[in-house]
């Protein structure tokens, strides 16, 4: 013990000579969290907080152009800003400068008297149907001054097809109430029966799979992203643990070890245990800021699972991981340029394809096969049942596995190596 206890001192000694490599395990992190949950928070405020600004010129001023509008506006998800008499051009350049109202809605004159003319065909065929005529009129072919809606090109092709289904959503719904009222009157009926009819009182019942009760809480951003990005940060480790291993072995210090009566042993234990440490002071670093920072960022908070004890080794296993195959990096590095370019790059690698920086189920089929070979996506896959399933021991079973499969693998191509290398004695 007291030659593993020495061993570990050394590599206190070396990390705190680390500067940079202690930036990058603990500021850039936490850096990293705010941002990426700021970004998306953000993200998710606008689609529900009435945050999209919305150019909308009505040249119809009809009180069916005023009732769209009137709709969109009580959708909940617009900020209108209403414009005076521009052409479209006009709103086709406003848009296309102004990169802060990122949309334009265009109502053109006639719109109101062409939907009522529309409607009086269908309701005229309509009731030629029901009074058993054979032939009648058919709808008009020509071609409608349609509602426009304009969207800024920096706009993603996901978020504008959205709106813009939102959009044709709410002018089918006031359209419909046109239609109904007509159609009201055209039955003869004494009061406004079909228009008042309420169309939206069968409503979507979401809940999250896995639980019984209606009332379950939503995920909110932070049971995303802190999870996901600080098994990032573990994992990024492998800059600082890699080329400390690789500058070690070049500059003649592992050498000077095996002339001691020590095993080798000593200072890999001693890696593997001061840096599952650092991993787990690392992960508690960041989920204190986000109980204690994101509050005072406009930010939600972390929510904790019930079970502290999943979480506890599922944080451990995760840290286990991220050392190992930094260690592997190190050992089969030849020098520090190459430890810090093939680390750095095949965890960022590990984590597009894991579910880390993109959600998994996005991806392709041949890279979802090739992101089970990821160790980030396993750790994921333990943090996912622990903090937005709240599961139990039983539902980590196979996260669990593969990763210790992968920890045992990693020790014994890092042996392997070593033994090669005549680090390790053979037996």
């Amino acid at each position: 013990m007291k030659k593993l206890g020495i061993s570990i001192y050394k590599e206190v000694l070396l990390l705190l000579n680390d500067k940079m490599g202690l930036s990058m395990m603990f500021f850039l992190p936490i850096l990293l969290v705010i941002i990426i949950t700021v970004v998306q928070n953000s993200a998710v405020k606008i689609v529900n907080e009435n945050n999209i600004s919305l150019y909308v010129v009505d040249l119809d001023q009809s009180v069916l152009s005023k009732q769209l509008i009137k709709d969109v506006k009580e959708s909940g998800m617009f900020s209108i800003i209403k414009l005076k008499q521009n052409s479209f051009s006009d709103l086709k350049i406003k848009v296309h400068n102004q990169s802060e109202v990122p949309f334009g809605l265009y109502i053109p004159k006639e719109f109101g008297n062409q939907t009522t003319q529309f409607n009086k065909q269908k309701i005229d065929n309509l009731m030629a149907e029901l009074n058993g005529t054979l032939i009648s009129k058919e709808l008009s072919a020509e071609k409608q001054n349609n509602i426009k809606l304009l969207f800024n090109p920096i706009v993603q092709k996901n978020f504008y097809e959205s709106i813009s289904q939102v959009i044709n959503t709410l002018i089918i719904k006031t359209q419909t109430k046109q239609f109904m009222s007509e159609l009201n009157s055209a039955l003869g009926l004494k009061s406004d029966v079909l228009s008042q009819i309420k169309w939206n009182e069968l409503k979507l019942d979401v809940q999250i799979s896995g639980q019984n009760n209606h009332n379950n809480e939503i995920p909110n951003v932070s049971q995303h992203n802190v999870p996901a990005w600080s098994i990032f940060a573990m994992f990024f480790m492998v800059v600082s643990v890699a080329s400390n291993f690789v500058r070690e072995r070049n500059n003649g210090s592992f050498d000077r070890l095996l002339t001691m009566p020590s095993s080798f042993a000593y200072v890999l234990a001693s890696k593997i245990i001061l840096f599952c440490l650092i991993s787990m002071l690392q992960i508690g670093v960041i989920f204190s800021v986000s109980q204690f920072l994101f509050p005072y960022l406009s930010l939600p908070v972390l929510n904790f699972p019930q079970r502290l004890d999943t979480l506890f080794f599922a944080v451990f296993l995760c840290g286990l991981s991220a050392v190992n195959y930094s260690l592997l990096i190190g050992t089969f590095s030849k020098t520090t340029e190459q430890a810090n370019g093939f680390g750095a790059l095949s965890v960022i690698i590990f984590a597009v394809l894991g579910g880390i920086w993109v959600p998994f189920y996005i991806l392709p089929d041949y890279f979802k096969f090739i992101g089970k070979f990821s160790p980030l996506y396993w750790c994921m896959e333990n943090f996912y049942v622990i903090f937005l399933k709240n599961a139990e021991w039983k539902e980590m079973f196979f996260p669990i596995l593969v990763l210790l499969l992968m920890n045992i693998s990693f020790i014994l191509l890092i042996t392997f190596k070593l033994v090669r290398l005549g680090y390790i004695k053979k037996r």
